[in-house]
């Protein structure tokens, strides 16, 4: 496994658009492994792979079941369908310690594909539709503070500013 590390805030490459993965081989297999590994090692989730720095349009995602947690991925994907909205708390791993009310679509029809280049469709709400959300926003250059009003943005990046100079 490569030891990738988490992009922070404002690493430039949280900023660029992803492109599209178009070839599905093992590379693409063993990255969609390891960020799965490296979101359950920082007890993440969901990761984006420009997180780890790689511009790929990759996301990985927790899902929980009745008696299960597995992990879910996405290549690839777009947003097919949305829906309602809904207010929730999130936070990132590429701006640790912080967190705000976003608002985003409550229910969604999303369309990718797996690691074998497969067609994929989930349909989610609430949480794991906002998850998904946030992830997509990371394969656009989007971080969460850019749905926030501009103060609001500036006094979260300022707390995070002084949080990271203590860390």
């Amino acid at each position: 496994m490569i030891n990738y590390e988490i992009k922070k805030y404002p690493d430039p490459i949280l900023r660029k658009i992803s492109s599209n993965v178009d070839i599905f081989d093992n590379a693409a297999e063993e990255l969609v492994s390891e960020m799965a590994a490296i979101m359950l090692e920082k007890n993440g989730i969901g990761l984006a792979a420009p997180q780890i720095g790689i511009c790929k349009r990759i996301i990985v995602f927790k899902t929980v079941g009745e008696d299960t947690e597995t992990v879910e991925h996405l290549i690839n994907p777009q947003i097919i369908e949305a829906s309602g909205s809904i207010l929730a708390e999130e936070g990132c791993l590429s701006m640790p310690k912080i967190y705000a009310s976003v608002k985003r679509y409550a229910c969604i029809r999303v369309k990718g594909k797996n690691k074998f280049g497969q067609e994929v469709i989930y349909e989610t709400d609430k949480f794991w539709a906002v998850i998904i959300q946030h992830e997509i926003d990371h394969l656009n250059g989007k971080l969460f503070i850019d749905h926030l009003s501009a103060i609001k943005r500036r006094l979260l990046i300022s707390k995070y500013k002084k949080q990271m100079s203590k860390d």
